[in-house]
């Protein structure tokens, strides 16, 4: 194998475990911004997410906020990291409020719609139209963007090394 091939092989692999996102493993990255209506932005071990504000009362929402029923578009994120053997990690799973449910309590993005008692402000039963909104961050692509510079990078200097006629190195 000449070394050139080693580094076309060895380049990609090492750009992988640079900026691969799956390094952060402990790490707990910042809350989203913002979160829609009964929800308040929130991190943990499973990733950012947008907290459901449950209540039974208005007593128990902070000032200018409502305990009021909504249909909301919901994913399950469990929050357990790290649990010791034969632990339920289901008791570390919270809903992850996605924006409103739409017509036909339709959600997008594999969430379900749920009729959840939180805190909002009054009003927030009426959903901005258009039906479900989204909150949420496209995952970093910055690994395959690297990966795609190398290897142009590397097919570029396969073809300068062809024209002049050298070996592979």
């Amino acid at each position: 194998m000449t070394k050139l091939q080693r580094l076309f092989i060895a380049t990609p692999v090492l750009c992988l475990f640079l900026v691969s996102d799956a390094a952060l493993a402990d790490v707990i990255r910042p809350p989203p911004d913002k979160c829609p209506a009964g929800g308040e932005p929130n991190s943990c071990f499973g990733g950012p997410y947008c907290r459901a504000l449950i209540c039974t009362a208005n007593a128990d929402c902070r000032e200018g906020l409502t305990c009021q029923p909504l249909a909301l578009c919901a994913k399950t994120i469990n929050c357990a990291g790290r649990v010791a053997p034969g632990e339920d990690r289901s008791k570390y799973d919270y809903d992850d409020i996605k924006g409103f449910c739409g017509a036909n309590d339709e959600c997008a993005t594999g969430a379900t719609c749920k009729r959840l008692m939180v805190c909002a402000k009054p009003g927030a039963d009426k959903p901005p139209s258009g039906g479900c909104t989204l909150s949420g961050a496209a995952p970093p692509a910055a690994s395959v963007i690297v990966g795609l510079a190398v290897l142009v990078w590397v097919r570029r200097r396969q073809r300068l090394l062809a024209r002049a006629g050298q070996p592979n190195r």
